[in-house]
């Protein structure tokens, strides 16, 4: 049987199910099946242990019944902003510590991720979506304080904050794995800075790293603002680093997704 290959789709923070049907719609026009994540914002103060546990059995379920025992499935995570990278990073240890052999040979970024230690963009992303402008600067201070106290409760019980841990395992440790970063200058949710803070760090260690700055789209609009763009970016980088042709099992796409 020939290996699966599956792109994990993982959404932004609070992502509804409508708008990450377009990269489902993407890869399937590709011929690839999809495995999507939805991000909650409790993600972040809940154990490592507990986020995306229910997803990750689905998942597990989901490759048994497709592969062999001890094949190894192929993942192409493609990660949508910081809620993203924290699925993904919390998927990853339920996938190893359950000793389901996995291979990731590329890595697709989307407004992401954040700078180390550079959190204050934070309470902006979680009230993006509120249209009352009173309610929406209201919950931004209420947020601020949430995150302040946050931090400090993380540094003080000695534990290191998602984004930290993140951005370690992603452009530290995967330095090996290809990386196209997908960002723009009009994202004041998770500024250009800091994403190509990332893409220089990736560089300085190697990292056969491409990034595409979309210039006015905002935070993760960059597949909606400018398709033919996004798409071709995405299709030319899974050429260049061998997995632009999905195997057989995913010549009829499906999906599975996950709510948490």
């Amino acid at each position: 049987m020939t290996e699966l290959t599956v792109v994990v789709i993982c959404g932004w923070l609070m992502a509804k199910h409508r708008p990450l049907e377009k990269y489902v719609e993407l890869y399937a026009a590709m011929g690839y099946r999809t495995f999507v994540l939805h991000s909650n914002p409790w993600h972040l103060f809940l154990p490592q242990s507990t986020v995306q546990k229910k997803a990750f059995l689905e998942f597990q379920a989901w490759v048994e019944s497709e592969t062999r025992t001890n094949d190894a499935v192929v993942i192409l995570p493609h990660i949508l902003s910081n809620g993203g990278c924290w699925s993904w990073y919390c998927l990853e240890n339920h996938i190893v510590q359950a000793g389901v052999p996995f291979k990731v040979p590329t890595m697709i970024l989307d407004s992401a991720p954040s700078k180390p230690y550079a959190h204050g963009t934070a309470p902006a992303a979680f009230t993006a979506q509120m249209k009352n402008p009173i309610l929406r600067q209201a919950m931004m201070w209420i947020l601020t304080a949430v995150f302040v106290l946050h931090a400090f409760v993380v540094r003080v019980c000695g534990y290191t904050h998602p984004v930290e841990l993140q951005f370690e395992r992603l452009i530290h440790r995967d330095a090996a794995i290809p990386k196209l970063f997908l960002y723009s200058d009009n994202d004041v949710m998770i500024p250009p800075d800091q994403i190509e803070y990332a893409i220089t760090t990736a560089k300085q260690l190697n990292t056969p790293a491409e990034a595409v700055n979309f210039e006015t789209s905002k935070h993760v609009a960059h597949l909606s603002h400018s398709p033919d763009r996004y798409t071709k970016a995405v299709r030319e980088f899974l050429a260049k680093y061998g997995r632009s042709t999905p195997n057989a099992l995913a010549v009829t796409p499906a999906t599975t997704s996950s709510v948490f």
